[in-house]
């Protein structure tokens, strides 16, 4: 114990005597030290943020064409290609360990000959879609959603929400049961309440790819059905929305459409192709839209890679987490950097402290030489010398922690925020939101940056500060030890000599 305090006290007195370079000492680690805490700092602001966007995120993806392939198989063979997603596919995908449950959804037209579509009259652009706008007036044309859930993706995503009557029942969705939930707006423009009923007609014509006055005269129907639909539910559009076109015609195209049950649609859709002598079964191929819903976000990459080995050519897994790769590249970007910074202040430190170290030790040779020549043990003169680097470095990483974050703060936003400048103002175009028009809208709003600020945390827990100690410690040490190690291999008087 006496000569632990004696070996203290001389590390002590040498600091206090070479006060000059022990500051040059302290400098070094201290400049060392900040790049380190600012990289570490920064990589774990990055972490957070990401966490905090995959939370934004709705844990869900969907399975659908590749219209990219298709177009590309069809101008090379002039056929559409024979795809499906089969239900051993989708089985596959449901036992995943990251699928919590699959929810199948269907787009589909039907026409009415009385009620009329809801348009807004402050959207500057037609309502295409409308059988008015190709001067059919006899005849109407209106979205249908088939759902396979109560709590479907538009109400659990919170973009519409019931204002009156009920959601369907299981039993209604199994069943058939022929019950519809329309919009507000809509029901407004026809005078429709709770308990309406609406005749929807599936027709069959021999029309190709457009609408004329004769569209639907008899000679050009091949088959129709017609069924009554009770209103038992009415709906209020309550997501937010931006400015753009594209946004606004979407919601419209919402505000018309019908929801009921999608096993009302497969008889319906059954129906369709017995007219056209199209035996194959609807439910076996992609007429439907297949969603996963995931236990949480965070799993999509996995689930893409999974993806990637189980669907067949021209079918292809889509989620909204490209609505946000913008921040994303940005945040891999900033994340780079701070790790090369990391890298290169570790491998520095270990350079620089060793020649600074050496030097300092080539001073003290004669020192060291009398130590030993007088008997003192090798390992005590080595833990002097630890000793002495470790309050030094003890003092400079404490410090060199605190301004790093500092400084990391200030300097990492401005990083982050002027790369995603870059990315939106230099023509680099996210174009998820027009290439996947179908999964967009359950898509949160892209984020701005001072919502990107909001979310970046550069301050270190715990876990960080003990890592930094851990790896500045560990980083002097092997300084210290390798010119101590080299030095007291040589004898006394080689030393003194």
């Amino acid at each position: 114990m006496i000569c632990v305090m004696t070996v203290f006290k001389r590390s002590f007195l040498r600091i206090k005597r070479n006060f000059a370079q022990n500051i040059m000492l302290f400098l070094i680690i201290l400049l060392l030290g900040i790049l380190s805490a600012g990289a570490i700092s920064i990589g774990r602001a990055i972490e957070r943020t990401e966490e905090n966007v995959w939370r934004q995120l709705p844990a869900l993806a969907l399975i659908e064409y590749d219209w990219a392939e298709v177009d590309t198989y069809w101008t090379t063979h002039g056929i559409q290609p024979d795809v499906t997603a089969r239900i051993e596919i989708l089985e596959e995908f449901a036992n995943l360990p990251y699928v919590n449950d699959m929810e199948i959804s269907f787009f589909s037209q039907l026409n009415n000959r009385v009620l009329s579509r809801y348009w807004d009259p402050n959207v500057e652009v037609p309502d295409t879609s409308s059988l008015t706008f190709f001067d059919v007036h006899n005849m109407e044309l209106f979205g249908i959603r088939g759902i396979s859930h109560p709590e479907f993706l538009e109400l659990s995503n919170e973009i519409i929400e019931i204002s009156s009557g009920l959601t369907f029942t299981e039993e209604q969705i199994e069943f058939s049961a022929p019950v519809v939930i329309i919009s507000e707006e809509l029901a407004r423009e026809n005078n429709l309440t709770i308990g309406s009923i609406v005749t929807l007609e599936a027709i069959v014509t021999t029309g190709i790819h457009d609408f004329t006055v004769s569209w639907f005269d008899e000679d050009n129907v091949l088959d129709s059905l017609a069924i009554d639909f009770e209103v038992i539910g009415i709906y209020e559009f309550i997501a937010s929305l931006n400015l753009d076109i594209n946004e606004q015609v979407d919601r419209l195209e919402l505000l018309n459409t019908f929801f009921m049950p999608y096993t009302v649609l497969v008889g319906i859709e059954t129906f369709r192709n017995n007219a056209f002598g199209i035996n194959d079964p609807v439910e076996s191929g992609l007429s439907f839209s297949h969603y996963l819903l995931l236990r949480d976000a965070r799993d999509l990459p996995a689930l893409h890679e999974v993806a990637m080995e189980i669907l067949p050519d021209f079918l292809m897994l889509t989620d909204v987490s490209d609505s946000f790769s913008d921040v994303m590249t940005s945040m891999e970007h900033v994340r780079s950097v701070s790790t090369v910074v990391l890298l290169l202040a570790v491998s520095g430190s270990v350079i620089i402290l060793s020649l600074v170290i050496t030097l300092l030790l080539r001073d003290r040779r004669h020192e060291i030489g009398i130590y030993l020549s007088l008997g003192e043990h090798k390992k005590k003169v080595i833990l002097q010398f630890l000793f002495e680097i470790m309050l030094i470095t003890g003092v400079a990483v404490s410090l060199s922690l605190f301004i790093g974050s500092f400084l990391s703060s200030g300097l990492s936003q401005n990083m982050l925020i002027q790369e995603l400048s870059n990315m939106r103002e230099g023509n680099v175009e996210n174009t998820f939101f027009t290439d996947h028009r179908e999964i967009i809208r359950f898509a949160p709003d892209p984020l701005s940056s001072e919502e990107l600020i909001e979310l970046f945390d550069t301050s270190m827990d715990s876990e960080q500060v003990l890592m930094f100690y851990g790896i500045a410690i560990i980083t002097v040490m092997i300084s210290t030890v390798v010119p101590m190690v080299y030095v007291l291999r040589l004898e006394p008087k080689e030393i003194l000599l």
